[in-house]
């Protein structure tokens, strides 16, 4: 008899225990569901960018090494040569006529 007392305040305090860690834990994720929801958010957005970014990141090294490439094959086509020299931007400025000289 002295046995099964023993077994069950054991089992009335495991019971306890159970009972309050199950009210302890929804205390928690009540508390913390707005972070929570917050986050996941942010993590399924992030990962929905991401292949579209990895996709454009890629399209436009292509378009880099492209242009890299035909710079080294056409020195005279390649208009980024010659803004790199200062050239383009050099033809374009207008002289702009002397006020003092006469016009004929």
């Amino acid at each position: 008899m002295l046995c099964k007392e023993m077994f069950d305040q054991v089992k009335l305090a495991f019971q306890k225990g159970i009972a309050d860690h199950t009210v302890t834990t929804q205390q928690f994720e009540y508390a913390h569901s707005p972070f929570q929801i917050y986050l996941r958010n942010a993590i399924n957005t992030t990962s929905s960018i991401t292949p579209t970014l990895s996709g454009e990141f890629v399209d436009s090294q292509r378009q880099l090494l492209a242009l890299a490439l035909f710079g080294e094959n056409s020195q005279s086509t390649n208009p980024l040569n010659h803004m790199n020299n200062g050239s383009l931007l050099n033809e374009n400025i207008e002289t702009l006529p002397n006020p003092t000289t006469e016009m004929s």
